[in-house]
């Protein structure tokens, strides 16, 4: 399993938690060590007197080089994980990452070995109920809850596909045509599924069938995958489409959809 393990600099017990996964044949992110040769983030390696910053001066710090690699490291980190195990005690940055795999429908565990801060309610995001109790007071207890998702919950977990990750793997599903047809041969399949899209719909508002969810998503689910091999034979990201939509939708109908917007259409250039 894939895991990363949120925790501060300052747990003693960091170094030790990474180790034992090792052993235990699970791959591990260490911030301490995210990629050979790479020591892990340090704001001291922008600024030694950086616990004397102003507010502008941290924000500053956020532009540089040295913050977008140490950043760009860690959310690939995140991406990359199936488990996020939260060690506590840990500073703001520990808990953001564990939150923003929370939000991406990652499990977290909350592994309190010895030293608490503080109760905070808040702690309670983490109780989810397609998974087992997320707090554990010693490594046995980890194993057990990584056991557990490992065997109940990653073969059905969706919540955590990226667009980057459908488009890349469902392009390894491609037929190999010649380069001279490959493409119109894409657009071709995917007028064709959309098709079937519209033929489910006619035989439930012309032919009185009823309607079948599944065969729906089935059919939808050809449509985008004619969509992201499209956009992925032109190095198109599905992400960047998605995107440039929304912010095509939201110049055009800033308030909501209305028919005097979809006639002027504000985001095209007369």
């Amino acid at each position: 399993m894939k895991i990363y393990a949120a925790s501060s600099w300052r747990n003693h017990h960091q170094p030790e938690l990474v180790r034992k996964l090792r052993q235990y044949n699970h791959e591990v992110y260490d911030f301490r060590n995210p990629k050979p040769d790479n020591s892990g983030f340090s704001w001291s390696d922008i600024d030694p007197n950086w616990k004397n910053w102003s507010p502008i001066q941290f924000i500053n710090a956020l532009m540089t080089d040295i913050s977008i690699e140490g950043h760009k490291l860690d959310q690939e980190g995140m991406e990359w994980c199936d488990v996020c195990i939260l060690l506590l005690p840990c500073g703001n940055s520990a808990h953001l990452e564990a939150g923003w795999c929370m939000g991406r429908g990652k499990p977290v565990c909350v592994y309190i070995p010895d030293t608490f801060r503080e109760p905070e309610l808040m702690y309670r995001t983490f109780i989810k109920n397609n998974i087992p109790f997320p707090f554990c007071l010693n490594f046995v207890e980890v194993l057990q809850f990584l056991d557990y998702v490992q065997n109940n919950y990653m073969p059905t977990r969706d919540e955590g596909l990226t667009f980057a990750e459908y488009q890349l793997k469902s392009w390894e599903k491609r037929a190999k045509a010649p380069d001279p047809v490959f493409l119109p041969g894409l657009g071709l399949g995917l007028t064709g599924e959309a098709g079937e899209v519209a033929d489910l719909l006619k035989k439930v508002l012309i032919h009185g069938h009823d309607f079948n969810r599944e065969k729906f998503i089935e059919e939808l689910g050809d449509v985008v995958w004619y969509v992201s091999a499209l956009a992925k034979a032109k190095s198109i990201p599905l992400i960047e489409i998605f995107k440039k939509n929304l912010l095509k939708l939201n110049t055009r109908y800033p308030n909501g959809f209305s028919t005097r917007e979809s006639i002027e259409r504000k985001d095209e250039s007369r």
